[in-house]
């Protein structure tokens, strides 16, 4: 990292109890754009205590809508993400993988996005307001410093300013709603295989049909559990001592290049 950015947390922020060693905060919130039941997961700075302690009752901006029983399937993810069982195995050697609950449940309305500026560059917010409205996060903290020493600390209650950048910029979410419908129709047209989406630079979006022994975005025996199937892990290493063949390797080559749809 560059800057006094991230020496800023460390003497500004705190940790609570049990998370000193953490390396990042992953959120993951559902809502409705436009009829699209969206799952987002995103990374996020902190919250603010006082408005932990008063709880949800800020309301959240206008890109919610009203709870619907349409939202059944995302309810049922996120609940058994909470109940999935995951095996201690090596991701490299020598460490396990290991999960803990602990900790309670933070409203998003307490949860802030954290910048840091030098004194002699005022920050533009436009470029920040998509990302937070993206995200639904209503609250926002710059801080601008002078040779390393913040003077200038701006905690901003952002909730009238997202709904007023959602107003102002009507086109522009038109067209993401657009593109995500175009995808989803895509992706239910080509039932059965696999889709990456992909963007170089600024250039247009890529969709590309993969092959089907080309990599998967989950894991065989995670994607089992998701449906509920039995263990399979020992018929996976049955097959692949039998073949040779490792159903999790990345197949790159194989991978249907001619199949487009830019955007």
């Amino acid at each position: 990292m560059f800057g006094y950015g991230h020496t800023f947390p460390e003497a500004y922020t705190s940790w609570d109890r049990g998370l000193k060693d953490s390396v990042s905060h992953q959120r993951l919130l559902k809502y409705h754009f436009g009829g699209i039941r969206c799952l987002l997961r995103f990374e996020s700075d902190g919250y603010l205590e006082e408005k932990a302690i008063s709880g949800n009752n800020q309301p959240q901006a206008q890109i919610n809508s009203s709870d619907s029983s349409k939202d059944t399937d995302v309810s049922v993810l996120l609940t058994k993400a909470e109940s999935i069982f995951v095996s201690e195995k090596a991701p490299t050697k020598g460490t396990n993988l290991t999960i803990e609950f602990a900790g309670r449940e933070i409203p998003q309305s307490a949860i802030f996005d954290l910048k840091t500026r030098s004194a002699r560059k005022e920050i533009n917010m436009e470029e920040i307001y998509p990302r937070l409205w993206l995200s639904q996060i209503p609250n926002f903290i710059i801080a601008y410093h002078s040779s390393g020493k913040f003077d200038d600390i701006r905690p901003q209650e952002l909730l009238p300013e997202l709904e007023d950048w959602e107003t102002k910029n009507q086109q522009r979410l038109g067209r993401l709603y657009t593109t995500l419908h175009q995808l989803i129709d895509m992706a239910r047209n080509l039932r059965g295989y696999k889709l990456e989406v992909r963007r170089t630079g600024v250039g247009p979006l890529e969709i590309r049909k993969l092959a089907e022994r080309s990599w998967s975005a989950l894991p065989h025996d995670l994607k089992d559990k998701w449906a509920g199937l039995p263990d399979t892990d020992d018929s996976a290493v049955a097959s692949e001592k039998e073949t040779g063949i490792n159903p999790d390797e990345d197949e790159d080559e194989e991978r249907k290049e001619d199949d487009y749809l830019n955007f």
